[in-house]
């Protein structure tokens, strides 16, 4: 039987300028870390301190879509990195591009992306585009919409990953306003939000 820790820790960090923003981190049984998005360039400071004192050891950075409050924070980290340490970086638009079905494994964690890049959709395009990405161990599952919109998420319910699209928690798609539809959030069937 294995020994040691098993779960992944999750923290929603506190914004810290009146501006919203989407920053989480995750903590894996062995101490790696995996970022989601980080928030503006006002949270940098708050973020850089957040990850050193977990280990400076980011194993994979997702940003959802590019908008400041998604992206700026990890835009500032990477001017003066010091001793945070980066490898890689995961995006919708940059970096090394997700695709749906695309699954990886971090000391532990399981990771599946379930939606990407929606170019063919025009409404509310960047949004749109955001990535949906489920994080997982043995005990929990969280499902991460970015700023997903309605058309974006009614996408990802008809798509071939629409039965993976479950989870225990999942992070309100954009920020809780006017994201996708009542119908997804059904699907998903989320414990807690």
């Amino acid at each position: 039987s294995p020994t040691g820790p098993t779960k992944f820790t999750l923290w929603q960090l506190p914004n810290q300028t009146p501006t919203q923003m989407m920053s989480y981190v995750i903590k894996t049984p062995n101490g790696k870390l995996i970022v989601v998005d980080g928030g503006n360039v006002g949270d940098a400071p708050y973020l850089a301190k957040f990850l050193e004192a977990q280990g400076n050891d980011v194993a994979a950075w997702f940003i959802s879509h590019p908008h400041s409050d998604h992206l700026s924070a990890l835009c500032e980290l990477v001017k003066a990195p010091g001793a945070l340490k980066i490898e890689p970086i995961f995006g919708s638009f940059l970096g090394e591009e997700l695709t749906p079905g695309q699954e990886m494994e971090i000391d532990g964690v399981q990771i599946e992306v379930l939606g990407a890049k929606n170019p063919e959709i025009l409404p509310n395009g960047v949004n749109n585009s955001s990535i949906i990405v489920r994080i997982s161990d043995s005990e929990k599952s969280v499902l991460f919409t970015g700023d997903l919109g309605v058309e974006g998420g009614d996408k990802a319910l008809k798509g071939p990953f629409s039965d993976r699209i479950h989870a225990d928690y999942i992070q309100m798609a954009h920020h809780g306003q006017a994201g996708v539809s009542e119908a997804f959030y059904e699907h998903v069937g989320a414990r807690y939000c």
